[in-house]
């Protein structure tokens, strides 16, 4: 096997792996060209980011819901409508960033853990 001098390690050291900590909220504001210059490494990050929020503001969305029906009330209403809103503007943006590795993988991964995304790395490096 031959491994590049820039990757070899020794004493029992590891590849570093590239994680970018994500401040979510300014990726979700991308418009889809800024997005598209971004790394493949970096998207597949951001879409385990976005399916993580996504998922919470439906539950979040679901729980202002069944409180509002439970109880028989409308103060929950507002809070329901504004985590609806902001989970349909998650999932549209979700969809980008899924096209655009779709284009440039060929495939939309169904699951990104932490070991995809370490494996996926190191190819890239290589």
């Amino acid at each position: 096997m031959r491994v590049p001098a820039n990757i070899a390690q020794r004493n029992h050291e590891r590849i570093a792996v590239r994680v970018k900590e994500f401040v979510l909220e300014s990726y979700l504001d991308k418009t889809t060209p800024e997005l598209m210059i971004l790394s493949t490494f970096e998207l597949l990050s951001l879409l385990k980011s976005v399916r993580a929020e996504r998922t919470a503001m439906y539950e979040l969305m679901n729980t202002f819901y069944k409180a509002r029906t439970n109880l028989s009330t409308s103060d929950f209403k507002e809070s329901e409508q504004f985590s609806g809103e902001e989970y349909e503007r998650i999932s549209r943006k979700m969809f980008v960033v899924e096209n655009i590795l779709k284009l440039r993988l060929g495939y939309v991964p169904t699951r990104i853990t932490e070991h995809y995304l370490a494996i996926f790395g190191i190819h890239q490096e290589g």
